[in-house]
């Protein structure tokens, strides 16, 4: 199927990818599988650019909006004013915490070779939002009120996951292009780039381009005249 290539495309680019490691912990949440992981790094990038878990949950549009006049204040829905694509993976998941609290085959496949700082996070997560789903059904709260709640708390722990897990530093250098010199008389010009880690929303930045004249370039040949 397309669907099944694509998937096994994501997978094998970011088996290189300098958030991989990133990636490999977040599937230690329940919730999280591969894609999930991989849509909230590309979407967020290293969520250590946030102070605290409040930020994060803000970003996504998860916390609840307010209308206040005065003393008084009002609570509404959830702002949805952040990015709209992580929300939806992290609702979606936080749909498994309706279920007790347990180790499935699969979670415990992911857990190999994790910190051990990141599968007590993922555990005490997933014992918390277990425990708060049936709270809030027992306060006679609608399942998407309740599953909401979830994703929100979701996010705070991918948010601390994240910050025991640092990328790979990994920067490629392409200014070993050949010289101008070496490179004959139709090109004049050396380029020096770099591609980094910028993070945010965008996955990789194309940046550090620098063009300059070299100080030895040849002369041009002219074809119309046949001639330099």
């Amino acid at each position: 199927m397309r669907l099944d290539r694509l998937t096994q495309l994501v997978v094998e680019t970011a088996a290189s990818w300098s958030m991989a490691p990133v990636v490999a912990a977040y599937q230690a949440m329940r919730g999280v599988a591969f894609m999930t992981a991989v849509t909230f790094v590309v979407e967020i990038g290293d969520v250590r650019r946030f102070d605290n878990p409040r930020q994060l949950m803000a970003y996504l549009g998860l916390v609840l909006s307010e209308s206040s006049t005065g003393e008084r204040v009002k609570r509404g829905g959830i702002t949805k004013a952040g990015n709209t694509r992580v929300r939806r993976v992290l609702i979606e998941g936080a749909w498994t915490y309706r279920f007790p609290a347990r180790v499935s085959p699969t979670i415990q496949t992911r857990l190999e070779g994790l910190p051990r700082t990141v599968r007590e996070i993922a555990w005490r997560g997933q014992v918390r939002l277990c425990a708060r789903y049936r709270k809030l059904m027992a306060a006679g709260k609608p399942k998407v009120v309740a599953v909401t709640a979830i994703a929100r708390e979701m996010a705070a722990f991918l948010w601390a996951i994240g910050q025991e897990v640092a990328p790979t530093a990994k920067v490629q250098s392409l200014s070993s292009v050949q010289s101008a010199t070496e490179r004959g008389p139709a090109f004049d010009t050396s380029t020096e780039r770099a591609i980094a880690w910028e993070p945010g929303p965008m996955a990789f930045k194309l940046g550090c381009i620098r063009t300059r004249r070299s100080s030895h370039s040849p002369p041009r040949w002219h074809a119309s005249s046949g001639s330099f």
